[in-house]
């Protein structure tokens, strides 16, 4: 049995609290409401998973590789393929959003005007032929206009200022378009190149993996497989500065990462954090 489920879990916080005289206590409750599961019992030897949990107002979208799932307070099984969202409150019950999507979901993040924005390695979602990239609407998971994705897998999203930067293993890797449209926003990326292959590992190929935004938006930490932004060295990380008319690479570089892992994982530089 190999199953991976990632992000979906009870936030409890469990321990003492500290008394100071003269103040109130509360009541911490020691057995909060369950969240959502997968609805494998994990005993088939399917691999499931959930890649990223996004909130966008009241709601929790989750997205990954999964049939069906199930509340956590109930053994009843809901079709959900690939995506699915609950309540960000008690008793968090799955809702009706089900965008209905036929292939691996990687990143989502909230759109304009309701809407949810995913993407991933998939043809169809929300009822309608797409490529790789999609918005839906955020109550029923239905399909709302929107230009064609990339000819590639989209690893990850982000709407940073106005522009959702999609990073991925399509060509060109990093592109900035409209969260609204889809289309390219004029807003100009840096060339992603390179690639590295560490002597006996499998092969590498150059991506955009993740992305962390700052908390002003005005810079992203780009992670993935390349070796050159704008013809300057970086590997597996950059800092992307959002600059006006076009983003800029930093020239903050952690050189530590020039040194490669073990043979098993040459790529490791998988995420980062401010």
């Amino acid at each position: 049995m190999r199953r991976s489920l990632a992000g979906i879990v009870t936030a409890l916080l469990a321990g003492a609290l500290l008394l100071v005289p003269g103040t109130a206590s509360a009541n911490v409750s020691s057995t909060p409401a369950r969240t959502p599961q997968l609805g494998t019992s994990g005993t088939d030897g399917s691999i499931e998973e959930v890649r990223q949990i996004v909130q966008c107002g009241p709601t929790m979208y989750a997205v990954g590789r999964f049939t069906q799932v199930k509340n956590g307070d109930s053994s009843a099984l809901i079709a959900r393929n690939n995506a699915f969202a609950f309540s960000a409150t008690a008793p968090y019950h799955v809702t009706g959003w089900n965008p209905n999507v036929n292939g691996q979901i990687e990143t989502v993040e909230c759109g304009p005007s309701g809407s949810v924005l995913i993407g991933g390695n998939f043809t169809r979602a929300g009822g309608a032929t797409v490529r790789n990239l999609a918005k839906v609407n955020g109550s029923t998971g239905a399909a709302m206009t929107f230009a064609t994705g990339p000819a590639g897998i989209v690893h990850h999203i982000e709407v940073v200022l106005g522009h959702l930067l999609v990073g991925g293993s399509f060509p060109g890797f990093l592109r900035s378009v409209s969260p609204t449209t889809g289309n390219s926003d004029g807003y100009g990326m840096p060339t992603i190149a390179g690639t590295y292959q560490f002597p006996g590992a499998a092969q590498n190929n150059t991506q955009i993996y993740n992305m962390s935004v700052r908390f002003d938006e005005l810079a992203v930490l780009m992670s993935g497989v390349f070796t050159s932004v704008n013809g300057q060295r970086h590997e597996q990380i950059f800092r992307l500065n959002m600059t006006n008319g076009a983003a800029t690479p930093s020239a903050w570089e952690p050189i530590e990462l020039r040194t490669h892992c073990a043979t098993v994982q040459p790529f490791y530089a998988r995420d980062a954090a401010y």
